[in-house]
């Protein structure tokens, strides 16, 4: 998350190579191309030691291909509280003559962040926040205390196919060109993500139907349906929520969503609550008690896509009321 920007021209410096501020994104998509493709290629290779750096590497990708997703959409979204936001502005906007020399290195945001802050500008993406948490909490079992589980690995590096292809599409980007030789590897990885998935919530729809089956079988016919709707009007608490048909009993579920709220100052010091996103958090049916993660609802085929209405924005601030009122005094007069 540090980046030093230090060479005898403006620009981002890879070793010997410099690239120009205003390719940013390309660069940062770049380094994430190659770190995905080393996860994909040795994930499976059974020395321990290949294993943490493949670790190390998937969690590399994940940050380095959401920052190029931000950076594509605002590159001084990248900036961390700790600096200021006029140093980056220097940065990355080359503002400063060809010449230019770091003077410290540059402090950007989180990983975690920046797979929310893709979320927001890219609401397709959101969906896939929980794989992309998956792979840096492996990255950072093997950064922190060098350990990896070669199931885990596995499991993490699907997961963060999954999640660069969502980034990948959102921005209308060939996925063979970001992997390479390693597409069809990578392909396949999250393809078996996908079936493992789908078999989980394969295995939780069947059983919450044979419960269900078994519990109506003890509801007299004359009152069964008075039950039902009963316990459909029961609804889920969630932020937001969309009714959908139950996959086991056929009944009223809801897919639902929470609220990412962030509480923040205005130029006055004054608090105020704003709605960051939403968070897919999967499918619950108060019928027949079915429960299905995020994950787990897309790969039977709901979309937790959230997209937000267009913000109610009020053009007409109060004080308007008021040289409105004192110009028709005028006038009257």
């Amino acid at each position: 998350m540090t980046g030093a920007a230090e060479s005898s021209s403006t620009g981002w410096r890879r070793g010997s190579v410099v690239t120009p501020i205003d390719q940013l994104a390309e660069h940062l998509l770049a380094v994430g191309s190659h770190h995905a493709r080393i996860a994909v290629r040795d994930a499976g290779v059974g020395d321990g030691l290949v294993q943490l750096d493949a670790a190390i590497h998937a969690g590399g990708a994940i940050e380095m291909v959401a920052k190029a997703a931000i950076a594509e959409f605002e590159p001084l979204l990248l900036s961390s509280g700790s600096i200021n936001k006029g140093e980056l502005l220097d940065a990355l906007a080359a503002l400063k003559d060809v010449g230019i020399r770091a003077t410290r290195m540059l402090r950007t945001i989180d990983a975690s962040v920046a797979v929310d802050m893709v979320g927001r500008i890219h609401p397709s993406c959101a969906v896939q926040a929980k794989a992309a948490s998956q792979v840096l909490d492996v990255r950072n079992a093997a950064v922190h205390m060098g350990t990896v589980d070669p199931g885990h690995l596995a499991a993490a590096v699907g997961a963060m196919a999954a999640y660069i292809n969502a980034i990948l599409d959102a921005q209308s980007l060939d996925p063979e060109l970001f992997w390479q030789e390693e597409a069809s590897e990578a392909r396949r990885l999250q393809e078996a993500r996908s079936r493992r998935l789908k078999r989980i919530a394969e295995y939780r729809i069947g059983i919450a139907k044979q419960v269900f089956d078994l519990k109506v079988e003890t509801w007299g016919e004359e009152h069964r349906e008075g039950y039902i709707q009963g316990l459909e009007r029961v609804r889920p608490t969630f932020d937001e929520t969309l009714d959908v048909d139950c996959p086991a009993c056929g009944r009223s579920a809801v897919l639902g969503w929470t609220a990412d709220i962030e509480v923040e100052r205005d130029s006055d010091g004054d608090y105020y609550a704003a709605v960051g996103g939403m968070d897919f958090e999967g499918l619950r049916c108060p019928v027949c008690d079915l429960s299905l993660d995020a994950d787990e609802a897309q790969a039977t085929g709901f979309d937790g896509t959230w997209v937000p209405s267009p913000p109610e924005v009020d053009f007409y601030p109060d004080w308007l009321d008021e040289v409105i009122d004192q110009t028709d005094t005028e006038a009257e007069s």
